[in-house]
């Protein structure tokens, strides 16, 4: 995603959630942004950082709540799925580092497969 993306995106999913932030937030009686980083959602929340999207706009966002897993990644299924609530990684840095092994090993991340068809980086979920 380029910088203009993830801001667009970013709008985009804020307004689409924020009913459902809302309503989730009085259901509760409290702020879902107060939860620790890492905790479901259940909603998209602003504190939410797309950071990677697929062609389904099946997206990777840093979680930027406050918290001892503060700067997580964790996985926001579309538009119109809920929060997945599954943290992949604890950090970008993480993340970027089980990447690149799995690139340079073709062993598995997080069950994923890296597969070059056509001279374009693919990942197959065996």
């Amino acid at each position: 995603m380029t910088v203009t993306e993830l801001v667009v995106d970013w709008l985009s999913l804020v307004g689409i959630w924020a009913d459902t932030t809302t309503a989730l937030e009085e259901i509760e009686g409290r702020q879902l942004i107060a939860d620790p980083a890492g905790t479901t959602a259940f909603t998209y929340l602003p504190s939410f950082i797309p950071i990677a999207a697929d062609n389904t706009r099946w997206r990777l966002v840093v979680d930027t709540r406050d918290g001892d897993a503060a700067g997580c990644v964790v996985g926001f299924a579309s538009d119109d799925v809920v929060d997945e609530g599954t943290m992949r990684w604890p950090s970008i840095g993480a993340m970027l580092h089980d990447v690149a092994d799995s690139l340079e090993t073709s062993r598995p991340c997080k069950g994923w497969v890296p597969v070059v068809e056509g001279g374009e980086l693919y990942w197959d979920f065996p």
